[in-house]
């Protein structure tokens, strides 16, 4: 039950560090939005990273069941929905952020990802009826 417990928070803190990210306000950032390094789109990378890492630990938080299709189908519609909305909301005045369709859709390809990961992964496949290590 320990681990459980400690994977679901592990979840609800990488749901808290995304929406940090992906909503701190323009004025805060060190560094503009799109290109880091001088590369372009790098941001993408970083949106696909997230998403799949914040994914792959909700896909994680819970042993599997019968219903494994369905807790992959809720995550990623979770995803789909936030990060449609991180991507709205960044358009609002006090974010004043820039909106962009290309990183809703590297957020949910981050999210396609770590569900396979999660699903290829011993972790991802356990069945919560393992015997614990002695």
């Amino acid at each position: 039950m320990a681990r459980i417990n400690l994977r679901l928070g592990a979840a609800w803190a990488a749901t808290a560090v995304l929406l940090a990210l992906c909503l701190w306000p323009k004025p805060w950032m060190p560094v503009s939005e799109g290109s880091h390094g001088g590369l372009p789109n790098t941001d993408k990378l970083a949106h696909f990273a997230m998403f799949g890492t914040l994914v792959s630990t909700w896909m994680w938080s819970a042993p599997l069941t019968a219903r494994h299709w369905a807790r992959r189908t809720v995550v990623l519609v979770a995803a789909a929905a936030l990060a449609v909305s991180t991507e709205l909301t960044q358009g609002l005045p006090a974010i004043a952020r820039d909106p962009d369709v290309y990183d809703a859709l590297a957020d949910f390809a981050g999210a396609i990802a770590g569900v396979a990961l999660a699903s290829a992964t011993p972790a991802g496949r356990r069945t919560g009826n393992e015997i614990p290590p002695s």
